[in-house]
């Protein structure tokens, strides 16, 4: 196989992801992917072989590996180290392996991914499940990988560091706040305790997933003139209220915790999908306001276009100049569990996959947890499709929580439009 010469240097937001893995009790928490469920039988090892080598020469980021800081093509890049298999029991939910795959180490001294069929469960259908270390690909790299080993996509060779454009100031409007220098970009106040009367974890994980009806969102966004992301976040916003604070939440200083939004500051689609090039915005779930009209608006002002793309456009400011030491810090903030409650990820991905002509039937988003978190929420657009996938240490009782977001949805679709009486 051939690849280029270039090497490309781990940049700063790259080591904060690898610190941050040291950082949990497993060093695999931090890993994350995607889980595809494809029709028909699973391919045998040769096959599987050449379907990703076919893959890699569409995205020659596979064929990196670390090495003295520095992301350089693998001598020796060996696709068979990174494939596995897993029988799982007839009947299994092949998400109930997810936590099975991440507690296994990646491969060592080779590119930070690998991929295993999960197969057995049902006749006419297997499970991929795609996994990546933080420090070498962020969401959108991994989704663009995604595109590339089972569609038609092409990336670059990692030849370059992604570009961090400098885009214009946006012109202020009624749903950015009245004043933006005290918008910041970290929290300065602890959180609520989250969650809720939870005993020490465990380190044992669980991955659920609910698909949501994505023709209710949709209906939601025409609605109210919102974006299908801020529609889940106050599905989102709603499910937890009913889940953790049991309809009503204690309110005081606080609306509600905080969670943390990856902002992807990538220009254009022409990247190679190496290393990380995102920023991070802290929102809060207003789980104390009690109409869920109420806490789509809410989240609509603080996820407009104009607050997200002035975030941005600080993290590219930062990411430009910032060295790891001065950058740890800031990171180490956004990811504490004392100020953030959870992370949540959105995730696009085409509807056009398949494996050797069998179409991916449904995708899940498999989300890192950060260190010293709990729960950690993803959501995942593919086709018509809208899942959110929650990871979750056994410590947290999750009884209840699928209910909660099918309740939240429907609630939130029910409610009378912006200009109704």
């Amino acid at each position: 196989m051939t690849v280029r010469s270039d090497s490309v240097p781990m940049s700063a937001l790259d080591r904060a992801f690898s610190w941050a893995a040291a950082q949990t009790p497993s060093v695999t928490d931090t890993d994350f992917g995607a889980l595809l469920r494809v029709r028909g039988p699973a391919p045998d090892r040769d096959t599987l072989r050449r379907i990703v080598a076919a893959g890699v020469q569409r995205a020659p980021v596979l064929a990196y590996r670390l090495q003295a800081g520095r992301w350089k093509p693998s001598i020796g890049f060996d696709i068979g180290r990174h494939l596995r298999y897993h029988p799982l029991a007839p009947g299994t939910d092949p998400t109930e392996a997810v936590p099975w795959v991440k507690r296994h180490a990646l491969p060592e001294n080779a590119p930070l991914w690998d991929l295993t069929v999960l197969d057995g469960y049902r006749d006419d259908e297997y499970a991929l499940c795609y996994r990546v270390h933080h420090a070498f690909q962020d969401g959108v790299a991994m989704a663009a990988t995604m595109e590339a080993l089972f569609g038609t996509r092409q990336l670059p060779p990692p030849h370059t560091t992604p570009t961090l454009s400098v885009r214009p100031h946006p012109t202020p409007s009624h749903s950015t706040p009245a004043r933006p220098w005290v918008d910041l970009a970290v929290p300065v106040r602890r959180g609520p305790v989250w969650p809720p009367g939870v005993v020490p974890p465990t380190g044992h994980r669980r991955l659920h997933v609910v698909d949501l009806d994505h023709a209710a969102i949709r209906a939601v966004a025409r609605k109210t003139g919102s974006t299908r992301n801020q529609v889940c976040l106050a599905v989102l916003a709603g499910a937890v209220r009913d889940w953790a604070y049991d309809g009503t939440f204690p309110g005081g200083r606080h609306l509600g915790p905080k969670v943390t939004l990856p902002l992807h500051l990538r220009s254009g689609d022409a990247h190679a999908a190496l290393g990380n090039t995102l920023g991070m915005l802290p929102i809060t779930l207003p789980c104390a306001l009690d109409r869920p009209a109420e806490r789509l608006h809410h989240l609509m002002q603080q996820t407009s276009p104009q607050r997200l793309e002035r975030h941005r456009a600080r993290f590219r400011t930062v990411l430009r100049a910032a060295p790891f030491w001065l950058l740890r810090p800031l990171f180490a903030r956004l990811a504490d569990p004392r100020y953030i409650a959870a992370m949540a990820t959105t995730i696009r991905l085409s509807p056009l996959l398949a494996v050797a002509g069998a179409p991916v039937r449904q995708a899940v988003f498999h989300p890192p947890l950060a260190p010293g978190h709990t729960v950690v929420f993803g959501m995942l657009q593919h086709g018509e499709r809208v899942s959110v996938s929650v990871l979750i240490d056994t410590a947290v009782p999750a009884a209840g929580l699928a209910a909660c977001l099918h309740q939240e949805l429907a609630a939130l679709h029910a409610s009378p439009a912006p200009d109704s009486p």
